[in-house]
């Protein structure tokens, strides 16, 4: 919402007065904005909303879906004047979580472990978020190149176990079909396997923490549709269903 503000205001006005979407206004979206700590790691007003709306549910399991992507960043140091230290270094740590107390340990008000001085900070060029569908991020780490397979099934797996903590069932994991993602699936025990001659499917992995449950992993449908679009686009004669097809012709 706020980056589609800062990217194109005349966008923005024109979507909120043709009532697309519920959008606030300019002044009502950058009153909110100030309220809120910028800096990567857990987004705590957002996890307090997402519980606000747990316990609204009385009783009932909060159903949703998490999805995250990774943007590039120009690599550039931030003096924090609230932390009196710099920001905008490569950090893929996460703390352990394992109930309510530990995950929030290290957030906003509590105690931070002392820094790592035996390596050399590194400024970030990538960002991740990992969000609540239809929602605020909740979670942002930065880190120098993209964030491996392995970083990304640690982080998500965290997150999972973070959100089920405060009440909300994840049902499944959405991202595009970037290659470190793939292996994420595939670490996780999702994705296509080969069988002799024949390809398995699988689309589900393990609940980290619950036994007898599966979340589904899901590639994100707009990637997917853009991915067609320019192989249309950039090939002049593509196959689909065993057909070529020539749509430049």
């Amino acid at each position: 919402m706020g980056r589609g503000r800062c990217k194109s205001v005349a966008s923005y006005e024109h979507i909120r007065k043709l009532k697309l979407l519920p959008l606030p206004s300019r002044s009502t979206l950058l009153r909110l904005l100030s309220g809120v700590s910028c800096h990567f790691g857990y987004n705590i007003p957002a996890l307090e909303a997402i519980e606000k709306i747990v316990q609204g549910k009385e009783g009932r399991e909060l159903l949703a879906i998490i999805s995250f992507d990774e943007v590039s960043l120009t690599p550039k140091p931030d003096f924090n004047t609230e932390s009196l230290a710099f920001n905008g270094f490569a950090n893929l740590n996460t703390d352990p979580v394992r109930n309510r107390d530990e995950i929030d340990h290290h957030d906003g008000d509590g105690p931070r472990p002392e820094p790592d001085v035996s390596k050399t900070p590194v400024l970030a060029d990538h960002a991740l978020a990992i969000a609540r569908q239809m929602g605020q991020a909740f979670w942002s780490v930065c880190s120098a190149g993209a964030a491996s397979g392995e970083d990304l099934y640690r982080l998500v797996i965290a997150a999972i176990i973070r959100l089920e903590a405060r009440g909300v069932r994840i049902l499944a994991v959405v991202s595009d079909e970037a290659s470190t993602n793939m292996k994420f699936w595939k670490l996780a025990g999702a994705g296509i396997f080969q069988k002799g001659n024949e390809e398995d499917v699988k689309n589900t992995f393990a609940h980290p923490t619950i036994s007898n449950r599966e979340n589904f992993v899901l590639q994100d449908p707009p990637h997917a549709f853009k991915c067609v679009r320019n192989q249309i686009y950039n090939h002049p004669t593509v196959q689909c269903k065993g057909e070529l097809m020539t749509p430049h012709g």
